[in-house]
């Protein structure tokens, strides 16, 4: 798999693309108090296909991309949107939350695409 932070999207890929785009961040940073709120949009092609319709949700954003080459046959498109709200007290490295804020999107994304799999099948 190979994930790269680009600021062109191409309009096709050779395989399975996720693509997620960060549009909205805002964030305080101490370290004994630290607050963030993303939105964040996703947008899944299994054949690299129609990725146009990302497109209106990445300008002045960061956009993340993963590409699968080991995609199957077979059309399947799923997108949404995640709005990840936390704040944390206490002792925390600015690397950790960081890293904890990044584990809790991963994961929010990973169940809404497995959701949306499944309610495909």
């Amino acid at each position: 798999m190979e994930v790269s932070i680009t600021d062109e999207v191409k309009n096709k890929y050779n395989s399975q693309a996720l693509l997620i785009n960060i549009s909205k961040r805002d964030g305080v940073y101490t370290p004994v108090y630290t607050f963030s709120n993303l939105n964040i949009f996703f947008f899944y092609t299994s054949t690299g296909g129609d990725v146009k319709y990302f497109d209106q949700f990445k300008e002045g954003s960061v956009t993340v991309t993963f590409v699968n080459s080991s995609s199957r046959e077979g059309e399947k498109l799923i997108s949404g949107n995640v709005e990840l709200k936390d704040s944390t007290k206490g002792l925390i490295s600015q690397k950790a939350y960081i890293d904890y804020v990044t584990a809790q999107a991963a994961k929010e994304i990973t169940t809404r695409l497995e959701q949306n799999t499944q309610e495909l099948l």
